[in-house]
């Protein structure tokens, strides 16, 4: 696993300990349900929104709504809508963003210079 993966598995991972409901906001595209599901730790699940928000909705519902707390990555490829289907599930968790940039230097930040850091971000 790369620097880059292995540093947002492990934020992940913490940000799921604490919460146990992760919302990977990444309304840029710079991430994919690809590379979420790959640093996704394997004790929890993950759901990917694909273009409907109901649907997403539907399938997390049950997760959500058990009596056990769930461990669960919901990675948003867009926007959060104004009017937004998630908002309680995302109160019963937490919200998660992280632009491409700010993993570089913060993964690589023991391995490179500043200047160097600024380039490749």
């Amino acid at each position: 696993m790369s620097k880059l993966r292995e540093h947002l598995a492990q934020t992940l991972k913490k940000k799921i300990d604490r919460y146990g409901i992760v919302v990977w906001v990444d309304e840029h595209g710079e991430y994919g349900s690809e590379v979420v599901k790959s640093v996704v730790p394997g004790d929890a699940r993950v759901f990917s929104w694909e273009g409907s928000w109901y649907a997403l909705r539907r399938q997390i519902e049950p997760l959500v709504s058990d009596a056990a707390p769930p461990r669960l990555v919901i990675y948003q490829g867009a926007r959060t809508p104004e009017d937004d289907p998630l908002a309680e599930v995302r109160e019963a968790g937490t919200e998660w963003k992280i632009r491409l940039r700010t993993l570089i230097r913060e993964a690589l930040k023991e391995e490179l210079s500043a200047v160097r850091l600024e380039e490749v971000a």
